[in-house]
């Protein structure tokens, strides 16, 4: 007799494209918004695989690190804040799609009489469920098989704005460093004041002696700095580092916010060579 053990691990992706294979699940949009008088909004997801595939839809809180990486809140932490996921009701729960089908997911808000302004935020997880009747691997008779079934999976901010909120953004500690390499990067630091997330890029401009119009050597689009963090350290690998003098000039940090609000400017820092 062949006995079997399936272990699931549960993998979070940090894009927005994921399923039973990467790639499988398209989401949009990246991410939701509540504020004025939104209500309602709509997610839609798309089957973009060659298989039938199976989605848990569920909402978890996290937290956001000064080095960019995401933790989840526990619930002792849970239970001392307001989150997102206490004011957003979504349906459906879980979705089956066919290739190349496409399922929307409604969310709605509901916010109490006497919640305090602010901002409230969750992220709405989607978790491909694996086929565990699919043939498996062979295993020689009479001995113990172990298969490993990876569940990727994504997850997308939902925001619910209250009231008066606001965010200022700044840049500090601008500098060229070496990595775990030894390659030059450019290393800086965002810090956020108020009491509200923005979703942006940072873009690094080289600029000669003259001030004239310059050449980018470093970008980071799609850059979240969630709110309640004050500090978020980045380091960025220079583009065509051998075509640029950094023995001239200097270098002009920059963060614009999302094209969704025009790309305005924001802040930013010169960097002298």
């Amino acid at each position: 007799m062949i006995k079997k053990s399936i272990f699931l691990i549960f993998i979070l992706l940090p894009t927005l494209i994921f399923s039973q294979n990467p790639g499988d699940l398209i989401v949009a949009p990246t991410r939701a918004v509540f504020e004025g008088r939104t209500r309602t909004i709509e997610i839609n997801l798309v089957n973009n695989g060659t298989e039938k595939a199976l989605y848990r839809i569920g909402f978890k809180n996290l937290r956001l690190t000064e080095e960019g990486a995401y933790e989840k809140v526990s619930e002792e932490q849970s239970a001392d804040s307001i989150y997102a996921s206490s004011l957003v009701r979504y349906s459906p729960r879980q979705v089956s799609l066919q290739p190349g089908e496409r399922q929307i997911v409604r969310l709605m808000v509901r916010k109490p009489k006497d919640l305090p302004p602010g901002e409230y935020r969750s992220h709405l997880s989607f978790n491909a469920i694996p086929d565990l009747n699919k043939p498996s691997q062979e295993h020689e008779e009479g001995k113990v098989g172990i298969e490993l079934i990876p569940i990727f999976g994504v997850s997308i901010p939902i925001l619910v704005r209250h009231g008066n909120t606001n965010c200022e953004m700044s840049f500090e500690n601008a500098k060229i460093t070496e990595n775990e390499n030894g390659d030059d990067v450019l290393e800086f630091t965002l810090n956020r004041k108020g009491n509200a997330s923005y979703f942006g890029k940072v873009e690094v401009v080289h600029k000669t002696a003259d001030n004239s119009l310059g050449k980018i050597i470093a970008v980071k689009k799609g850059l979240s700095v969630l709110y309640p963090l004050q500090k978020l350290n980045i380091r960025l690998p220079f583009l065509n580092k051998d075509k640029i003098d950094l023995n001239n000039g200097k270098l002009n940090f920059s963060f614009y916010r999302d094209r969704e609000h025009g790309e305005k400017l924001l802040a930013e820092i010169d960097l002298e060579l």
